[in-house]
């Protein structure tokens, strides 16, 4: 099924639906400065911005992205990937210097997509293959960082069941996918990545960065469109 990012009526946050009928929406992302609480727990100088800061002995961890996934009975999982080479889409930042907390909105099972992973010593100069975006749109097919058939069969790959409220800490070369949701309701995530501190903030950069990617794409689509309706005889 297809996926379609859109701006909703503010201006910051984006959602992203499946293309089906009933448009399901699958994805929100740049909502944490929004709210108080969001960004007391997630935002830069947060609960969880700090923690990292702790583990680490650095400064607190600016907030570089952060997505709510909801992902609907029957839809679809996540094909394998790395997140460094997407998160540095954008031409902003390290993506192999940075982590991601998963928190469980619900609890993550076998049944309805939880998260898998690759167990290994993974860094930059040990990084499982990935292979060249296979079109233009940096939402679906122009991704960056997705696993290699080869590679991905390669991997010995582990389930990650979480309870509702758990978490999980990965860096941005740790292979990883997830399975469709098989259950009869939603399973919800929320995925926050944190920049090195030694980066700086680089956020609003990111989101700049991946815009002006969204709208280059929707402007060749529309102009190829064009010239589709041209060619047609009259």
């Amino acid at each position: 099924m297809a996926e379609r990012a859109c701006r909703s009526a503010d201006a910051s946050i984006l959602r992203t639906h499946e293309l089906t009928p009933a448009r399901t929406l699958t994805r929100v992302e740049r909502f944490v400065p929004l709210f108080p609480d969001w960004r007391s727990l997630c935002g830069s100088g947060g609960s969880l911005s700090s923690l990292l800061g702790a583990l680490f002995s650095t400064p607190p961890w600016p907030l570089f992205k952060e997505k709510l996934n909801l992902k609907p009975p029957g839809g679809r999982g996540f094909a394998a990937h790395l997140d460094g080479p997407s998160l540095a889409a954008a031409g902003v930042g390290d993506g192999a210097r940075m982590l991601t907390v998963m928190l469980a909105i619900d609890a993550m099972t076998r049944e309805n997509g939880c998260l898998q992973y690759a167990p290994g010593a993974w860094n930059p100069g040990n990084a499982a293959e990935t292979e060249a975006p296979r079109g233009d749109d940096p939402d679906s097919d122009g991704r960056l960082g997705a696993l290699t058939p080869e590679a991905e069969a390669a991997l010995r790959w582990e389930l990650l069941p979480c309870g509702a409220g758990g978490c999980y800490v990965f860096g941005g070369c740790v292979p990883h996918r997830s399975g469709g949701n098989g259950a009869a309701f939603a399973r919800r995530a929320v995925f926050l990545t944190y920049s090195h501190p030694d980066g700086g903030d680089l956020r609003e950069e990111y989101y700049g960065g991946m815009g002006r990617k969204r709208e280059a794409f929707r402007r060749g689509k529309a102009g190829a469109e064009e010239d589709w309706l041209k060619s047609v005889p009259t």
